[in-house]
């Protein structure tokens, strides 16, 4: 083809871990509550756009976004609270992705090609953890690793005109983008010789809400 490409590219990259924890043989003791809490929330956008109006031009965009998290709350090793009340180890990981490519080649033989891509990355985890020997005493006990919230969008438009126009579009989502992988993991777990007693009742809860992912990929040549 002749004419001069346009082309457009745009990527992030995001990867965090927030964690709360009780160390190793610590002791903690409370006439009331005890809260081991972490949350995060993972926010990306972005939006890569070519044009070109010349003779049968091509123009390329290309949005990728990538995020890896870890989210924890532990009681380490040989570690010990007591409370009169409630003692809650949680954690709560949420995403809220929108990316955008949109890629306008309508010319005399113009060419639109839109590639939008967002990944989780492999091992990204809301993850509670109790350690080997710890022990938990209260009224009632809660262990929590949870997603309230996993939103995540991509669009790809294109658009191509002309005898010999052409558009080609991608809209992709990965969670976990490696086979036998997990992508997005919520999980509580208890170590070796771990003592929990809650008097009143004891909660394990690893649960997904508010689950959302939209792929739209769109191709026009008039």
């Amino acid at each position: 083809r002749s004419g001069t490409p346009r082309i457009a590219s745009i990527a992030t990259s995001q990867t965090s871990t927030t964690e709360a924890y009780v160390g190793a043989n610590s002791n903690i003791g409370a006439g009331g509550d005890v809260r081991v809490k972490a949350n995060s929330l993972h926010v990306t956008g972005g939006n890569a756009r070519a044009d070109a109006g010349g003779f049968a031009a091509d123009v390329n965009a290309t949005m990728t976004s990538n995020l890896n998290y870890n989210t924890k709350a532990d009681l380490r090793s040989g570690a010990k609270v007591v409370a009169g009340g409630h003692v809650e180890v949680s954690t709560v990981g949420n995403l809220d992705v929108s990316t955008r490519s949109y890629a306008d080649g309508r010319g005399f033989g113009g060419g639109g090609y839109a590639n939008t891509t967002a990944t989780v990355a492999n091992g990204s985890q809301n993850l509670v953890d109790i350690g080997e020997n710890a022990i938990i005493i209260a009224d009632t006990v809660a262990l929590r690793a949870t997603t309230t919230q996993l939103a995540i969008r991509t669009e790809a438009k294109g658009y191509g005109a002309g005898f010999v126009g052409v558009s080609k579009d991608n809209s992709n989502i990965f969670i976990g983008p490696n086979p036998g992988n997990v992508g997005a993991l919520n999980k509580v777990q208890l170590g070796q010789g771990t003592s929990l007693t809650g008097y009143d009742g004891v909660d394990l809860e690893a649960t997904f809400r508010g689950v959302n992912t939209f792929a739209y990929s769109f191709a026009q040549v008039t």
